[in-house]
């Protein structure tokens, strides 16, 4: 793999600093984009500025980066592939918390709604403690007097 332009602009390649601004064909400064292929995973370019997956851009082409070695490689795809793994664990992570959530909202509704009840229950306890109460103690107070 060398470092070359598509359409053979050597004579511009020999003037590329990596720390300095670079224009391609259409005159526009370029764009620091990252490889996501098989072959150059990771691996940084120079293209168009004009280039957002559409077809009004030159064919402007630098590899800002060297080859990676068979090595780097098998581990960028390793890494890769682990990485897709633990994003699509992170995602069904996610639906789960989002289920337990709305599960958990549905449970605090139906606690309020229960302790709602009991407090009701409660106030009719009393009343009916109250009720007993005032009916009883005519009833006791008589039957005292009879004795």
């Amino acid at each position: 793999m060398d470092n070359s332009a598509s359409s053979g602009s050597s004579s511009f390649l020999s003037s590329i600093h990596h720390d300095s601004e670079q224009f391609c064909k259409c005159g526009v400064q370029c764009k620091m984009m990252v490889s996501q292929t098989v072959k150059n995973p990771g691996r940084r370019f120079l293209g168009c500025g004009n280039y957002n997956g559409s077809s009004s851009h030159c064919d402007f082409f630098y590899w800002y980066d060297p080859p990676a070695t068979k090595h780097c490689t098998k581990v960028f795809s390793g890494l890769t592939a682990k990485n897709e793994n633990l994003m699509a664990e992170l995602k069904s992570l996610k639906e789960t918390m989002l289920v337990l959530q709305q599960k958990l909202e549905i449970e605090k509704a139906d606690k309020n709604e229960l302790a709602l009840k009991v407090e009701a229950y409660r106030k009719k306890s009393v009343n009916l403690k109250i009720m007993i109460c005032v009916i009883l103690i005519p009833v006791l107070a008589n039957l005292l007097d009879m004795y």
